[in-house]
């Protein structure tokens, strides 16, 4: 079996090699979740703002009227990631609390 694949090489059958990681499947789509966000004080939280333009996750960040004060929309390569992101906003300073939520599927 070795000569046969050393003579495929040889004569150009075969021309290279892919390595391919875990069960070889392709990468799954993007998680997409949405964050919403309370802050401490809506009218001076300009920190928890700026604070999240630094997270390259963060697809969207809208500020609301009515019960939430921000609705951050992540889009990340995994859960766990989208955990991380999560854990990182709640424990800004001027976050008070937060509810997450993961998208199933987009209608729109």
């Amino acid at each position: 079996m070795r000569q046969r694949i050393e003579r495929l090489e040889r004569d150009g059958a075969i021309q290279g090699y892919t390595l391919r990681l875990g069960d070889g499947r392709q990468p799954t789509a993007t998680i997409n979740a949405v964050i919403f966000v309370y802050r401490y004080d809506r009218m001076r939280g300009a920190q928890v703002l700026e604070a999240l333009r630094s997270i390259p996750e963060i697809t969207q960040c809208e500020v609301m009227s009515g019960e939430f004060d921000l609705m951050v929309r992540v889009g990340a390569a995994s859960a766990e990631r989208v955990h991380k992101v999560w854990t990182e906003i709640a424990a800004m300073p001027g976050v008070e609390n937060t509810v997450t939520s993961f998208v199933l599927s987009a209608v729109v």
